[in-house]
C-alpha cells in the first residue's frame, strides 16, 4: 500500500447526521473498514489467490472443469478476523483510549436474529449518556440536553477520523493490517459473484432509542452499476456517511425534474408543492452512504 492512499479524504458526518446503520458498521468504525476499499489491492490483482481455485489440468478431464475452493462461510469468517486486525492494531497505536474501537454481537430489536456492531469507547460511552438524559427528563430531573451528547458523538468521530488517516501514513502495521482486510474482502467479493455489482440498500430499523436526531427514515445505500432512486416520504433529506464520491442528486416530481449539486454536510427541504417527489443518487460504484429523512 502507498502511503498516498492514506491522504484519501474520509469524509465525516452532515450536520444532524449520524452513524445507525449496524450492518455497515457504526460511526468510525465503518470508516475504517471503508480504508480497506480505498487502500485495497485491486480485484483480480491478488484477491483470487487465497481462494485457493484450482482447475483440474486438461489431459487428465478434457471435459471437465473440476473447482477447489473456499466455502463462503470461511471468507467471511476471514474478512472478519482481519477486520478485528484492523481494530486491534488502530487501538495499540493510537493516542487516545477513548477512540478504541471493540465489536460486539447482540440480538436486534424486536427480532432473533443476531448482529456484530462495531463502536468506539467514545460513541458507547455517548449512546450511554444520551438514554440517561433521556430517562432523566422523563423524570424531570434537570439535565443536559441529549442532544449534547449526539453532538460530542459527531466531534469525537471527526477526530477519530483524522487520527485514522494520521496513523494509515505512519504505521506500517496497521497499512498492512489494512491491505490484508481489502485481500479478504475482495476475495469474498469474487466468490459472491456479480450480485455485489448490484445497487443495494436497506431501512434501518430503530432500536429502543429511535431513530438519530429524530430521524423519519434512514436508509444504508451501496451503489453498484445503477444510480439508487428512493421515494421520499418526508420533505428534507441529508446524505452522510458517505465513503466514495456522489457525483449528483436529481429529484423527480411528478414531471418536474430538478438536478442538485452534491455537498457534504447539507439538507435539502422541498417546496411542498412540489407534491410527491423521487431521490435519484448518482455516484460513482462501490460509494455508500447513509440517507436520512427529516419532517
Amino acid at each position: 500500500m502507498s502511503v498516498g492512499c492514506a491522504t484519501v479524504r474520509m469524509t465525516a458526518f452532515g450536520t444532524r447526521a449520524t452513524a445507525n446503520a449496524a450492518r455497515f458498521g457504526r460511526a468510525a468504525a465503518a470508516t475504517i473498514v471503508s480504508a480497506a476499499a480505498v487502500c485495497g489491492v485491486a480485484r483480480g490483482q491478488d484477491a483470487g489467490t487465497p481462494v485457493s481455485e484450482q482447475a483440474a489440468p486438461a489431459a487428465s478431464a478434457p471435459d471437465e472443469v473440476v473447482v477447489i475452493g473456499q466455502e463462503l462461510g470461511e471468507l467471511k469468517r476471514r474478512v472478519e478476523a482481519a477486520e478485528l486486525a484492523v481494530f486491534g492494531r488502530f487501538n495499540d497505536v493510537n493516542s487516545d483510549d477513548r477512540f478504541d474501537i471493540h465489536c460486539r454481537d447482540r440480538v436486534r430489536y424486536f427480532s432473533h436474529t443476531h448482529e456484530r456492531v462495531c463502536e468506539s469507547n467514545s460513541w458507547r460511552e455517548q449512546d450511554e449518556n444520551y438514554a440517561q438524559s433521556l430517562l432523566d427528563q422523563t423524570r424531570g430531573e434537570m439535565t443536559p440536553p441529549p442532544a449534547t451528547f449526539r453532538a460530542e458523538q459527531l466531534h469525537m468521530n471527526v477526530l477519530l477520523e483524522a487520527e485514522l488517516q494520521r496513523l494509515v501514513a505512519e504505521d506500517p502495521g496497521l497499512r498492512a493490517a489494512l491491505e490484508n482486510l481489502a485481500r479478504a474482502r475482495a476475495a469474498l467479493a469474487n466468490k459472491v459473484g456479480d450480485s455485489a455489482a448490484e445497487t443495494a440498500s436497506y431501512e434501518v430499523t430503530s432500536d429502543d432509542k429511535g431513530l438519530p436526531f429524530a430521524a423519519q427514515r434512514v436508509f444504508a445505500v451501496r451503489i453498484g452499476r445503477t444510480p439508487w432512486s428512493h421515494p421520499l416520504t418526508q420533505r428534507t433529506f441529508t446524505l452522510a456517511q458517505v465513503s466514495g464520491v456522489v457525483r449528483e442528486l436529481e429529484v423527480e416530481c411528478g414531471e418536474e425534474h430538478r438536478r442538485l449539486a452534491y455537498q457534504s454536510a447539507v439538507e435539502w427541504t422541498l417546496p411542498a408543492r412540489l407534491g410527491d417527489c423521487t431521490l435519484v443518487v448518482n455516484a460513482k460504484r462501490d460509494t455508500r452512504f447513509t440517507l436520512y429523512e427529516f419532517e
